[in-house]
């Protein structure tokens, strides 16, 4: 599920708040005694398909996966196997094509005692040949913050992303994937306030050495709940975006309105106990405000307003057991998660 409230560009070092749905599904990763996990799309006009076993998942009694089974039309399609070496500090996997069994993927992630990546590796194989190779190499300075990500592709450099710091916040990140001796590469800024919470993000191309002009976000918060959010619309020069944010008596976001002139996309977010159970929307534009929430299969012929409605259910063990999606009252999507537990 694609994360949306919040979506920030920068990987690796993650600065502004994340979305609800991002915190949902970083909930289910702690869940334990999961055996097998089926994922299965019972409905899904978005890609125009009925019922069908998407993935099948297997994990031992410490937690680990151990196998992946991908499926398309009823028929398998795909297997990773995976293994956790040298007291969980190498993480290796191995994709196998049902489509082409002579070609594997072979990668391995190589962590330290803390769990931070260090290097990761990937071959692509076949009939025993390496026909192509990537590798990543993560660096940290001494407080353990990384302060550089190499990306390789067969041997060569393709992606540099480096990170300062300003005690515990990281006020510069620099992407670059132009390696030629004139200076081209992006930079994102940041400015905290007391808290060292972010309150403005500032994004420029650099090209030849000098800066295009700034597109400057902007945070405001409440204690620390962001309030308030105002960032460039990149599709209309000189346009803003704001973003209202308000939180239930339980401290959790219960509604968000996007706002640009008269266009709109109204978000609210409905709780039972400690679970997130509905995600409703309504707007009248299909275009913007996907940072927001991204509504699927929505386009110029959807009427408008339009209303969306996500909803999730769980099992007695707290992990998703279903998600329905509708668009304008319609059933979109029906998915859900057969899940086996150890004792």
């Amino acid at each position: 599920m694609k994360t949306e409230l919040y979506a920030q560009e920068l990987i690796d070092v993650k600065v502004e708040p994340q979305s609800v749905e991002f915190n949902l599904y970083a909930a289910q990763q702690s869940i334990k005694n999961i055996k097998t996990l089926v994922f299965i799309n019972k409905l899904d006009q978005y890609k125009g398909s009925r019922v069908d076993t998407s993935r099948l998942e297997f994990y031992d009694k410490a937690g680990n996966k151990t196998k992946s089974y991908s499926f398309s039309a009823g028929r398998r399609t795909g297997e990773l196997n995976f293994q956790t070496l040298y007291n969980n500090k190498v993480w290796q996997w191995q994709s196998t094509s049902f489509n082409d069994k002579n070609r594997v993927s072979v990668s391995q992630s190589i962590r330290d005692a803390k769990g931070k990546d260090l290097m990761y590796h990937n071959r692509d194989i076949m009939n025993g040949d390496t026909m192509s190779f990537g590798d990543a190499i993560f660096t940290y300075n001494a407080s353990g913050q990384l302060i550089k990500r190499d990306d390789f592709r067969n041997g060569k450099l393709v992606l540099r992303k480096t990170f300062e710091y300003k005690g515990t916040d990281m006020v510069l990140a620099q992407v670059r994937s132009n390696f030629d001796p004139q200076d081209f590469h992006q930079e994102y800024r940041y400015t905290y306030n007391s808290d060292h919470l972010p309150v403005e993000k500032s994004y420029s191309l650099i090209r030849y050495g000098k800066p295009d002009p700034a597109q400057v976000t902007y945070f405001t918060y409440k204690g620390k709940n962001l309030v308030n959010e105002r960032y460039p619309d990149y599709s209309v020069a000189g346009k803003y975006i704001a973003v209202d944010y308000t939180y239930d008596a339980q401290n959790r976001l219960s509604e968000a309105m996007a706002k640009q002139d008269t266009l709109y996309r109204h978000i609210t977010y409905q709780y039972e106990g400690n679970k997130l159970v509905k995600i409703n929307a309504e707007t009248n534009y299909w275009l913007k405000f996907t940072k927001e929430l991204n509504i699927p299969d929505a386009n110029s012929r959807t009427p408008l307003p339009m209303k969306f409605e996500r909803a999730y259910t769980y099992d007695s063990h707290g992990h998703i057991a279903t998600i329905t999606e509708k668009l304008n009252g319609e059933l979109k999507t029906e998915r859900y998660y057969s899940i086996a537990y150890y004792e």
